[in-house]
């Protein structure tokens, strides 16, 4: 599973390497911090065609925790977010480890002419790291993608109570 995610996404970065694609409709009053990230939801979600969920708390953190989020998010994006209106509230489903699904947004680091965006990607027991590097097309206000890393998946193990090592609980 990993070499096909990792060949697909090495494949579409390819491909927007040669000719950094933008969004056209940037949002007038988002931050080059949503910028970026709509071009990464944009390339997760158009180019490589993985819908898993956005974990809304780490996008509204990473993004400056704005009032009004998810309002710098453009609206076709607004539906890859685990939750919205409260974004740090959580839920019963995304509280069980076993049943993860998700991307977390680790950082969003952003400067005059590049931009750093690190997801963790969570898919119940397989984690991996991507890494978007971004280009400025205008200052900041929109932003084209330059390359993508992948790193190493790392695996998770979770054993039931009362299965694993030593004396089963009551």
């Amino acid at each position: 599973m990993y070499q096909v995610l990792t060949r697909a996404l090495l494949a579409a970065a390819a491909a927007t390497v040669l000719a950094a694609s933008t969004l056209p409709a940037q949002a007038a009053s988002a931050t080059p911090q949503v910028a970026a990230l709509n071009t990464v939801m944009d390339f997760r979600l158009n180019w490589v065609g993985d819908s898993t969920k956005f974990d809304a708390c780490s996008v509204y953190r990473s993004v400056r925790r704005p009032a009004s989020f998810p309002e710098g998010l453009l609206p076709a994006f607004r539906v890859a977010l685990d939750r919205t209106g409260q974004p740090c509230v959580e839920n019963a489903s995304a509280a069980d480890p076993r049943n993860t699904v998700r991307v977390r947004v680790d950082s969003v680091s952003v400067g005059e002419t590049a931009a750093t965006v690190n997801l963790t990607v969570r898919k119940g027991e397989l984690t991996y790291v991507e890494e978007y590097h971004l280009v400025s097309t205008t200052g900041g206000t929109s932003w084209g993608l330059n390359d993508v890393k992948v790193h190493r998946a790392t695996r998770t193990y979770f054993v039931r109570p009362g299965m694993g090592p030593g004396r089963p609980r009551p």
